[in-house]
């Protein structure tokens, strides 16, 4: 009796090892699955490198000062946009508004940033006279309030090619860059106030 007993546990041992084998086996195959299909493409989704303008006035955080070793608070200040006016053969700076800025962030909201960027693309920012979007921030529990680059867009001068700088720890810059037929164009019309 206990050899029947015996072979019984063994038989059971042997269909539960086989039951946790299997489902083992079906959850690796599935996360391969998930992973070939939804896996991590190295892209960046403009709208998620950016801030959303419904988000701009919640914007409130603390960064360490290395300096004095305080936290400094920053809140949303402003976005700027800089450009060069071929015209008057100058830099102009000049305040964007929330409506500005919403638009800007719903035309390029969608777009996909390249995953191979060569070195070609990123020459094309240092030519010319780029245009940049930038995101200020200001210390807010100071009198003269130091104020600070949250996030920056560029835009190469007549081109279809656009980077934004992403935040993130480290000595290197890092940018995820994008391709929009007329951004320039598009920018320069939607940002800059005719005389």
């Amino acid at each position: 009796m206990t050899e029947i007993h015996d072979s019984s546990k063994s038989k059971q041992i042997r269909t539960l090892l086989l039951v946790f084998g299997t489902a083992i086996s079906a959850a690796v195959v599935f996360a391969l699955v998930m992973l070939h299909y939804y896996g991590p493409s190295g892209a960046y989704l403009a709208k998620n490198a950016l801030v959303d303008p419904s988000n701009i006035g919640a914007i409130h955080f603390a960064e360490n000062n290395s300096r004095s070793g305080e936290n400094s608070h920053y809140v949303f200040d402003r976005f700027e946009f800089s450009f060069f006016q071929k015209a008057e053969k100058q830099w102009k700076k000049q305040t964007i508004d929330m409506q500005q800025y919403a638009d800007f962030y719903t035309l390029i909201g969608d777009e996909l940033s390249l995953t191979s960027v060569t070195d070609e693309i990123v020459t094309t920012f240092n030519k010319g006279h780029p245009a940049s979007l930038i995101v200020k921030i200001r210390q807010g529990n100071s009198p003269q309030p130091l104020v600070k680059d949250l996030l920056k867009v560029d835009f190469a001068e007549d081109s279809d090619y656009f980077r934004i700088q992403l935040r993130e720890t480290g000595p290197l810059e890092r940018w995820a860059y994008y391709h929009r037929p007329d951004i320039y164009q598009d920018v320069m019309q939607l940002f800059v106030k005719s005389p």
